[in-house]
């Protein structure tokens, strides 16, 4: 089952003192990374309300997609990932953070980034990885998801 009461102390907390937040916030992480790191916790709050955009719903950023949707590209033959967030980096606006799910909704990458950091990643994929589905989450834009690139799509490229 995903964890939902440290997501939900956070968000009270965030109209309480920094502080508390910073206490609870690292409560959070403690409580989840081993969860993330075997795929099962969502590691974002719009996610888990369904608030996710992409190219094709891009909602009222119909003019972000473009700097905002992850663009995936898969080589069958190294079974690596490239994912790339074509996202300009600066204090006043990121990509604060960017995780990959595979076929079967399995985080298997996450990272979370600084303003100095390059929204670029390469990823060794296992041999029971079929798709992955890469998300980006901007600090003034939300969560935006590329469509699901398969394997056999890029197969079909060589």
């Amino acid at each position: 089952t995903v964890p939902t009461a440290p997501r939900t102390a956070v968000m009270v907390t965030m109209r309480g003192a920094k502080a508390t937040l910073l206490v609870v916030a690292a409560f959070l992480l403690t409580d989840t990374t081993a969860e993330l790191q075997q795929g099962k916790v969502v590691p974002s709050l719009e996610e888990e309300k369904g608030v996710v955009f992409t190219r094709e719903n891009p909602g009222k950023w119909l003019r972000k997609a473009s700097s905002h949707v992850p663009r995936v590209h898969l080589d069958a033959e190294a079974k690596m990932a490239k994912i790339k967030v074509p996202h300009e980096m600066s204090a006043e606006h990121s990509i604060n953070f960017v995780y990959v799910r595979d076929q079967n909704g399995k985080v298997i990458f996450s990272k979370d980034l600084l303003p100095e950091d390059e929204p670029n990643f390469k990823i060794k994929l296992s041999d029971e990885t079929t798709a992955v589905t890469a998300y980006s989450h901007c600090n003034q834009h939300g969560l935006w998801k590329s469509a699901e690139v398969t394997l056999a799509s890029a197969r079909d490229e060589l």
